[in-house]
């Protein structure tokens, strides 16, 4: 109800969620994480931080992924999800063999609610007053790189793959 609406979980649920997370992944031997839409806020940031010290670890790298507001607009309002089997679709860039009937198991496609245009605004709305100041919090350490958002999947991964490549070379020296 709170995502779909277009606002954002609690500050210290989802640092409680993420520490979870975090002990379980230890307790597989994994120690390296990708975060994707985390944190949003910046006591979500100190949070991570926090998390990270006490088992002796540290961000090395945050990604910016620019893309104009428009284009998001539209790639986000185009996203749809199979009622039957939860497959996504984003309508912008694949079709399906009949107009929203999921290719798989031939289920409805609907929209998120949080991909609705005004839920998307909200988003947004809350991105840019709570998020995009990240930028400064991270930037001021040396950790942001931007990567443009706005081509082929193909180039972003690849300039995400770089990043990240050299973050973790960076991190061992």
């Amino acid at each position: 109800e709170i995502l779909a609406s277009g606002n954002l979980v609690e500050d210290e649920l989802t640092l409680a969620i993420v520490d979870e997370r975090l002990n379980t992944l230890a307790s597989d031997g994994i120690s390296s994480y990708i975060f994707d839409g985390f944190p949003r806020t910046t006591a979500q940031a100190v949070g991570l931080d926090q998390l990270l010290e006490t088992r002796g670890q540290k961000v090395d790298a945050v990604i910016e992924l620019t893309v104009p507001e428009d284009v998001l607009i539209e790639r986000m309002s185009s996203r749809r999800v199979c009622s039957g089997c939860g497959a996504n679709y984003n309508l912008a860039f694949q079709t399906t063999q009949r107009d929203d009937i999921c290719d798989q198991c031939g289920g409805q496609l609907v929209q998120r609610p949080d991909d609705m245009p005004g839920a998307i605004r909200k988003r947004l709305q809350l991105y840019n007053d709570l998020t995009k100041p990240l930028l400064d919090f991270y930037g001021a350490r040396g950790l942001v790189t931007t990567v443009d958002g706005n081509q082929d999947v193909e180039r972003v991964q690849e300039a995400i793959v770089h990043v990240l490549s050299a973050a973790a070379i960076n991190s061992e020296a």
